[in-house]
């Protein structure tokens, strides 16, 4: 049988090598690809994944596409090549950028948390459980009766060894492939929604904080039944605000388009130690007319704020940051959602509000 191979092994995503290939001749028939690192068989992979800037090239059905995650035992990226299983054709790498992906790798080797078992037990002990349970029974009537919205802010959230595990592998700006929003109302914001593309102790308390118990304890402290995690991590995940970097206040979007659930909670655990008050940052609640600012929750280390999410939870960091340019303000983020809301709290869907604050501020 006659073949006309052509692919490219297009890059590194994190862990990820992506690429594609396709036999002209018989442009439907996916195939399978060798991926060899440091001279080594690292695994097979079928590229049969839809692409559609292949099927514009004319690339067949377009169902060439592949993905393929290194291996855990890789640490480090010498050699990398990819070719058609059995048939000796190598796809084209001569793009292809080793330098972050071991930069990436270095990360996960440097990692303080190497068996994932470690975190996710001692965060699921019945004594860390029912300490967030007490927690919430403690403080469920302040929260609900807070103003200028339903909140709390609660130090010490997490176990001290898992909040320094998490400081210390929490990515630099250059680390990992954020996203950046820098723009009129949002400036030098970073954002990473991808868990299981982070080190394994972010990425498991990340897991945790969307876990039943998490969800019983925010339940019984904030009076919502059924509430729902996202398991897309849709705007949340990790948070980084370098210096100079800004949010003004606002209202959040409040539906989630893919899961058709109203938001109903945010949940922020700030992770910034040796944060004096002149570096700025606090997290600012405003009063729905924007006349008074109620509340300044500064984001210090293991620290934890609620809030709910409504038409009036107006709430930002609208000056700037004063840190050294070697420090950001660090933070996870995770939203809640239930599948409905109270009457008084209906809205059409809406994306982010922003709102400007007066000139004079007051507490």
């Amino acid at each position: 049988m006659d073949h006309n191979f052509i692919g490219f092994a297009d890059q590194i995503r994190h862990k990820t090598l992506v690429g594609w290939v396709c036999d002209t001749l018989h442009g439907d028939v996916p195939l399978t690809v060798q991926v060899v690192i440091n001279g080594a068989t690292a695994g097979f992979v079928e590229a049969n994944q839809f692409r559609e800037d292949l099927k514009q090239a004319g690339m067949g059905n377009g169902h060439h596409g592949f993905e393929f995650e290194i291996p855990d035992h890789v640490r480090e990226i010498r050699s990398l090549d990819a070719y058609v299983a059995n048939m000796g054709y190598r796809l084209q790498s001569s793009s292809l950028d080793l330098g972050p992906a071991n930069e990436y790798l270095r990360m996960f080797a440097s990692s303080s948390v190497r068996a994932s078992s470690d975190v996710l037990s001692q965060l699921l002990k019945p004594a860390f459980v029912n300490s967030l349970m007490t927690r919430a029974t403690e403080k469920a009537s302040e929260y609900q009766n807070n103003n200028p919205f339903p909140y709390i802010s609660l130090d010490d959230f997490l176990p001290e060894t898992v909040a320094e595990a998490v400081l210390e592998d929490f990515p630099e700006p250059k680390r990992i492939d954020w996203t950046l929003h820098d723009y009129g109302y949002s400036k030098k914001k970073l954002a990473f929604s991808a868990p299981e593309s982070l080190p394994p102790v972010i990425r498991d308390v990340l897991y945790f904080l969307n876990t039943k118990p998490v969800l019983d304890f925010l339940e019984r402290l904030t009076g919502i039944d059924g509430l729902i995690p996202d398991p897309y991590y849709v705007g949340g995940g990790l948070h980084q605000i370098e210096t100079g970097g800004k949010l003004d206040v606002h209202i959040d979007f409040n539906r989630h388009n893919k899961l058709k659930l109203d938001r109903r909670i945010n949940l922020l655990l700030y992770l910034n130690k040796d944060w004096p008050e002149s570096y700025g940052g606090a997290l600012e609640l405003w009063n729905r007319s924007m006349t008074v600012r109620d509340a300044a929750i500064y984001p210090l280390f293991n620290r934890c704020a609620i809030f709910n999410t409504s038409e009036v939870s107006y709430h930002g960091h609208p000056d700037p940051l004063t840190c050294p340019a070697d420090r950001s303000r660090k933070s996870m983020a995770l939203y809640y959602y239930s599948n409905g809301r109270p009457e008084e709290e209906m809205a059409e869907p809406h994306l982010t509000v922003w709102k400007e604050r007066p000139q004079e501020k007051a507490v």
